[in-house]
């Protein structure tokens, strides 16, 4: 009988670097503070994808969340993305 582990799937820490990815943080507010940071929901290899809330929405909380494409460009330049 064979076992089966199963480990984590996770980006190389070594892809966070001066042009590579940007660290994001669980809590980190962009956007003036209006977006917060909640989950990690993904990566490839140019950028990572995180949930976040819109803390200036009014109404049901389950329509306050967005994606987070975090990605940095050669020059070092953060350039997040949010999609509804």
């Amino acid at each position: 009988m064979k076992r089966f582990t199963t480990q984590p799937v996770e980006e190389d820490l070594g892809s966070y670097y001066y042009g590579g990815l940007y660290t994001v943080w669980l809590g980190e507010k962009f956007k003036d503070g209006r977006h917060r940071v909640v989950q990690k929901l993904g990566f490839d290899g140019f950028s990572t994808v995180w949930l976040v809330q819109d803390t200036h929405a009014n109404g049901d909380p389950r329509r306050e969340v967005m994606v987070l494409e975090a990605l940095q460009d050669s020059q070092n330049a953060f350039t997040p993305t949010l999609y509804d």
